[in-house]
């Protein structure tokens, strides 16, 4: 069984898409925050937090679905993808005692022009979170991610308080070994391990968080953070990483 029966169901009664909603998001591509408002099926995009003054309007198709397709091509906008890319909501529930929400995006290319219509090209994720009753941490898992940052992939297995990472599908070869707080759900991270390029000079706060969409799917993010504050805000992700094919995941 994939998940734990009882946090799969209180979880999808709790998921749909919302009507009306004015929230900040941590980008993780752009390393930046973006202001999300949905009013019925309108969805309008700013940016939030800097001098840049664009807007990037579109129409979610339907509560089912919870997706649009969205052209950041606009006047004013940096550095935008040259296709429509497709934006879908999930909501993240965390596995703490207190359990916490929040809502992410994630974005696809339907065309295939910047890589495969599956593959996860970025993620945003709501600052702020709702708390109440928790559910328990994970004790045995493993599966693979896709990081939004460094754009590869990534083996994350957990057995018990065990928690290994290596690379996953390059011909990089190192392995990151920590404990996981099971009363937090979440692990200090050190990636300054041999043949690990390019890694963050402080360990890095990783939580747990499960995903659901309105249409029933269910996978596993992981956020990355900086509890000293030396290379950014404690509040706000630095990065995600995204379970890549959830249904054929352990997590029990």
């Amino acid at each position: 069984m994939r998940l734990l029966a009882s946090l799969v169901a209180g979880f999808a009664a709790a998921v749909a898409c919302p009507t009306s909603l004015d929230a900040v998001f941590a980008d993780m591509h752009d390393g930046d925050q973006k202001r999300v408002v949905i009013n019925g099926k309108s969805l309008i995009i700013t940016p939030h937090g800097n001098n840049q003054t664009w807007e990037v309007s579109s129409v979610l198709r339907d509560e089912m679905s919870c997706s649009a397709m969205v052209n950041f091509r606009v006047p004013g906008k940096p550095n935008p993808p040259p296709v429509d890319l497709e934006v879908n909501l999930w909501w993240a529930q965390s596995t703490e005692p207190l359990l916490e929400k929040k809502l992410t995006f994630e974005f696809t290319d339907p065309s295939g022009k910047l890589a495969a219509p599956t593959s996860i090209l970025n993620s945003w994720i709501q600052l702020g979170t709702a708390a109440g009753p928790g559910q328990p941490c994970p004790k045995h898992f493993a599966s693979v991610f896709a990081d939004m940052h460094d754009g590869d992939k990534k083996q994350v297995t957990v057995s018990g308080t065990a928690l290994t990472i290596k690379p996953y599908g390059s011909k990089e070869d190192w392995l990151v070994k920590a404990d996981v707080n099971i009363t937090s759900c979440s692990a200090e991270i050190d990636f300054k391990v041999p043949g690990k390029p390019n890694p963050p000079p402080v360990s890095l706060s990783m939580h747990f968080w499960l995903l659901a969409a309105s249409e029933g799917h269910f996978r596993t993010l992981l956020d990355f953070s900086d509890p000293t504050g030396t290379i950014g805000s404690q509040a706000s992700p630095l990065n995600a990483w995204i379970e890549v094919g959830g249904d054929e995941s352990v997590l029990t």
